[in-house]
């Protein structure tokens, strides 16, 4: 039996900024702005990115800025995090 692999992440792009809550169950990729909460499996907040809501997720990786209450099982923060 062939195993799926599993889905390529959902990217916000540098020059994307959303207004809203995202949710999913996959992995997620922010290096835009993203207004609003963020939950996801697996989080990557890229350097030029920012998050100004609550992230909930199994991993986050931040090397952005995150402005808002992180609730995970592993975060890891690079140099160049907010």
């Amino acid at each position: 039996m062939q195993r799926e692999r599993p889905p390529p992440p959902s990217i916000i792009s540098i020059n994307l900024r959303i207004k809203g809550n995202l949710q999913t169950d996959g992995d997620v990729q922010v290096d835009g702005t993203v207004e609003g909460d963020v939950s996801s499996r697996v989080l990557n907040i890229g350097e030029k990115a920012v998050i100004n809501g609550s992230i909930a997720a199994d991993a986050v990786r931040i090397a952005g800025a995150a402005n808002g209450e992180i609730t995970a099982r592993i975060v890891q923060l690079s140099s160049t995090a907010r």
